[in-house]
């Protein structure tokens, strides 16, 4: 961990702590109030925000509250640069408010006057932190399967009930691309429609899920969008739950941490319904060769029809020559 900043106010830290989600309302309020970027920048207070902080795909940081989820956007601030990724830490700042180049709409950051690290609040269960990157490594190094990820299930030998999450937006159409011609003869579907991008949506439909197999999917579309699949209480959850897990989420080149947790990672939710037809397939032929051979089994060891009626004939006829010839 690198060297704390160096502090040129103590007191910017006795700024009042604000809980990241309230962060969010009062920000939001104020873009839909700012008039002009200028006059929204003047009457903005400081105060300070305690979270993980992550860097998104075209290094903007994000400060994540670990026990909600909820974000906070910090832009490309200068002041993080030497802060380590996945770290839980304080900031003191103000929001600050920018006009768009392209859109000529406003745009809100946190902007961040000083940072240090602070012990997570969070989760007191989760060892050293709480932060999702932290949590990952725990339970790789807990299963002693460090460098090779979560896949320790088997598939089930039998599969009646399947759950499946989507998003509530355009399941339908996630649906039809997980299932397309998927022959649904035998099994019965649980489908949740749920906001998707809600860790805590998430997580109840994980815990409510049924039957042997949970697949997750939802298409691509921006960093943001996927981030929920990166919050602690969603890791916990699929590392918890004792279905089989596929998860197909956003496009080939999108990477959660929730892909850790999966026992089948798919790169899109169409790869994720081949990947279920594929498994499903696979045990039904085991399920079927078990029986083959159980039959075989009890065929071998069965005396045959012949062979019994020659038994009871040789009974018989030993019978009748004893009878007759000893006195």
């Amino acid at each position: 961990m690198p060297d704390q900043p160096h502090m040129n106010q103590e007191d910017e830290f006795t700024y009042p702590l604000v809980p990241i989600r309230n962060a969010r309302n009062f920000i939001s309020t104020l873009a839909q109030t700012a008039v002009t970027a200028a006059a929204a920048r003047e009457n903005m207070p400081y105060f300070r925000l305690r979270g993980v902080v992550e860097t998104g795909r075209w290094g903007t940081r994000t400060l994540r509250c670990p026990d909600t989820g909820d974000p906070v956007s910090l832009g490309h601030s200068d002041k993080l640069f030497s802060c380590d990724d996945g770290a839980f830490i304080e900031v003191v700042g103000r929001p600050f408010v920018g006009a768009s180049r392209k859109s000529g709409g406003l745009f809100i950051n946190f902007e961040v006057e000083d940072w240090r690290y602070v012990e997570c609040e969070y989760a007191p269960d989760a060892p050293q932190s709480s932060s999702s990157l932290e949590f990952v490594k725990y339970v790789l190094k807990e299963r002693n399967i460090e460098g090779r990820g979560l896949q320790t299930r088997q598939f089930p030998s039998h599969v009646g009930v399947i759950s499946l999450i989507v998003s509530k937006y355009n399941g339908s159409t996630a649906l039809k691309d997980i299932l397309g011609d998927f022959n649904k003869e035998g099994y019965e579907l649980h489908v949740q429609y749920i906001a998707i991008t809600s860790p805590r949506e998430i997580c109840a439909a994980i815990s409510k899920a049924r039957g042997q197999v949970l697949v997750i999917a939802r298409g691509g579309g921006p960093d943001e969008s996927l981030e929920a699949f990166n919050n602690i209480h969603v890791l916990r959850a699929l590392n918890e739950t004792d279905k089989y897990r596929i998860l197909g989420l956003g496009h080939a080149t999108d990477v959660t941490l929730a892909d850790f947790f999966a026992d089948t990672r798919a790169q899109t939710p169409t790869a994720a319904g081949t990947a279920l037809k594929r498994l499903l397939s696979e045990a039904r032929e085991k399920a079927f060769l078990k029986k083959q051979l159980e039959t075989a089994r009890r065929k071998k060891t069965r005396p045959s029809f012949a062979l019994i009626l020659a038994s009871l004939s040789i009974g018989i006829i030993m019978g009748l020559y004893l009878s007759r010839y000893l006195p």
